[in-house]
């Protein structure tokens, strides 16, 4: 049972998801006209992969 409060680590979280979808959101889908959920699967990969370089 909760008493509805929140840890300091589970706000953190939430800020950084949320910060996260917004830049995908601006970078990617706004960007970007989808037709096709594959292809706006297709989009969000190649995104990742320009967001978040392997070194």
């Amino acid at each position: 049972m909760s008493n509805g409060t929140t840890s300091h680590r589970q706000r953190m979280q939430h800020a950084f998801v949320e910060r996260f979808n917004g830049r995908l959101r601006d970078e990617c889908l706004n960007e970007r006209l989808s037709t096709s959920y594959r292809q706006a699967r297709n989009s969000i990969e190649e995104w990742g992969i320009d967001y978040n370089p392997v070194s």
